[in-house]
């Protein structure tokens, strides 16, 4: 039963949420108890890669890559609370809200950001374009910031009002 909400992959029968005892996902393409697979990690699913076999979870200053099928994890510590996290439509890369910043993480090699940009901004949602090129926050203040991969997440950036 799932506590939190259910996380769908785009380009996979593929689903994933928080429960009372863990994680849990679905892979729609298996029967039965085979479908489900279970993760101890107490935390909210952010997200699920296109194709169904990444995971990501967060908790406080904590992001958690769970490959269900592969049954490998990697905790990753950041310095700041995580607000939101969110899969490339695009590429293998998951970006990352916190508190103060933005980071463009490789989903295969994941400890370090690829991108680190410093924001002083209160996040409310977040998302990458439909090309995975750009990441688009909404702020409490009701004005939009946009950083572009494709100028490498420029240090400025895009303010509309």
């Amino acid at each position: 039963k799932c506590t939190g909400a259910l996380r769908p992959a785009a380009s996979a029968p593929v689903l994933a949420c928080a429960s009372n005892d863990g994680l849990s996902a679905w892979d729609l393409r298996k029967a039965g108890a085979e479908a489900v697979t279970r993760h101890a990690w107490k935390g909210a699913v952010a997200d699920v890669s296109g194709d169904g076999s990444v995971v990501a979870a967060i908790a406080e200053k904590s992001l958690l890559l769970w490959r269900p099928a592969a049954g490998t994890t990697m905790e990753i510590g950041v310095n700041e609370a995580i607000v939101f996290a969110r899969m490339s439509p695009r590429d293998r890369a998951l970006a990352v809200v916190t508190t103060g910043a933005v980071q463009i993480h490789d989903l295969d090699q994941a400890i370090e950001p690829l991108v680190r940009v410093e924001h002083r901004f209160s996040t409310t949602s977040m998302r990458w374009d439909a090309g995975g090129l750009d990441v688009g926050l909404c702020g409490r203040d009701g004005r939009a910031r946009g950083w572009g991969r494709r100028s490498e997440l420029s240090q400025s950036p895009i303010q509309i009002s």
